[in-house]
């Protein structure tokens, strides 16, 4: 298997765990166990990736130049920094801690830390350490910031102040559940010849020994927290990547935002055959039922085998060769613009060239025998 795809696997690997890190709300009694693997999927996937980036024998590319243009990944931080980064970037990181700690004694408990509070703290600490990052890994430290950034402004913010309107600081956003999630998943099972009826958040159907059953979707428990992350991490991935943005590119980061959602419906589509075919039965103990057994242990496998099979065929096949093409471009404009620079002529003077007068004087190092006349010389 080419390295690259071994880069692939290593890198939706740490992202795994680090959407389990931040799930870990979703069951208490599983917290615990969550935390141990979600730091065992991020260790494992990042000394992974840091050792085929890194390792030994391994030789970094070269950034292909191409004129003045940036990649997309340093105008955007250009942006958020106002132009200004030095400054207003440890100010964000400052701002972002003390906000958590505010956050939290807003809602009842100022130390009471969870998920989203550590994703919000590893921000303002990229913000706080992003010009001390040597610039050889470029590339990492930009992803990573790009990515808890897209983090923050696409779940974090959205659900703290959801939450804050609320009054809700448990559960929350069960409305955006119900249409996200329910609604397109009772389609999927009608289509399936699945008996079911959707309202707002549950999710009501008959299993296949003719008893109803119930689910009830929070937004914790929905996937969608995986399911940003992973688009997230797409997002940032497309704009470290690319300096030019075309149709192509485009179709790609939409074809990587829509696959993040439906390999998220496929999951809950299977725990739900799970449910439908073996009852509901208890997340502990699989023989009296596999739904809920399926939620607390399959469910992030099931999403992550799946993305990780299409974003190795989305970098072999729309991917890698884009990328291809704009460095031989890019390659194939500087040897141009080479051919078009004016060759440097050495001009001569006539009377060096008949070796009168001081010109003489100026030959490197050599001596004039006063009786050779000069146009021997």
């Amino acid at each position: 298997m080419k390295r690259v795809y071994l880069r692939i696997v290593a890198a939706i690997v740490a992202l795994g765990g680090l959407s389990v890190a931040l799930m870990n709300q979703k069951a208490s009694e599983f917290t615990p166990v969550a935390r141990l693997v979600a730091f065992i999927m991020m260790v494992i996937g990042a000394a992974t990736y840091m050792f085929l980036t890194y390792g030994k024998g391994v030789v970094r590319p070269v950034a292909v130049t191409e004129g003045r243009r940036a990649f997309g990944s340093q105008r955007l931080i250009d942006l958020i920094g106002l132009r200004h980064r030095k400054l207003l970037f440890p100010i964000y990181g400052i701002g972002l801690i003390i906000l958590v700690f505010a956050y939290n004694y807003r809602m009842g408990n100022a130390l009471d830390l969870q998920g989203f509070d550590g994703a919000t703290i590893v921000l303002g600490v990229l913000f706080l350490a992003y010009d001390r990052i040597p610039r050889t890994f470029r590339l990492e430290r930009d992803f990573a910031l790009l990515l808890f950034f897209f983090v923050f402004v696409l779940l974090v913010a959205p659900l703290k102040a959801y939450r804050i309107i609320s009054g809700d600081p448990d559960e929350g956003a069960t409305p955006f559940a119900g249409t996200l999630i329910v609604q397109p998943l009772s389609f999927m099972l009608d289509l399936l010849g699945i008996t079911n009826s959707a309202s707002g958040p549950t999710l009501s159907f008959t299993d296949a020994d003719g008893v109803s059953q119930k689910v009830i979707v929070a937004f914790a428990c929905s996937g969608m927290y995986s399911t940003i992350i992973f688009i997230s991490a797409f997002l940032a991935l497309v704009l470290v990547e690319y300096r030019r943005y075309n149709l192509k590119v485009v179709a790609i980061l939409f074809l990587g935002v829509i696959t993040a959602y439906l390999a998220n419906m496929l999951r809950m589509v299977i725990l739900i055959l799970m449910g439908y075919y073996n009852g509901m039965g208890d997340s502990k103990d699989p023989e009296f039922g596999t739904l809920l057994w399926g939620h607390a242990y399959l469910g992030e496998i099931i999403f992550i085998t799946w993305v990780m099979i299409f974003w190795a065929l989305l970098y072999k096949y729309m991917i890698g060769p884009e990328l291809d093409a704009q460095k031989a471009a890019a390659r194939k404009r500087k040897r141009s613009v080479k051919k078009r620079k004016r060759p440097v002529r050495k001009v001569s003077r006539p009377d060096a060239e008949k070796g009168v007068g001081d010109d003489i004087d100026e030959d490197e190092g050599g001596e004039v025998d006063a009786g050779v006349p000069p146009e021997d010389l």
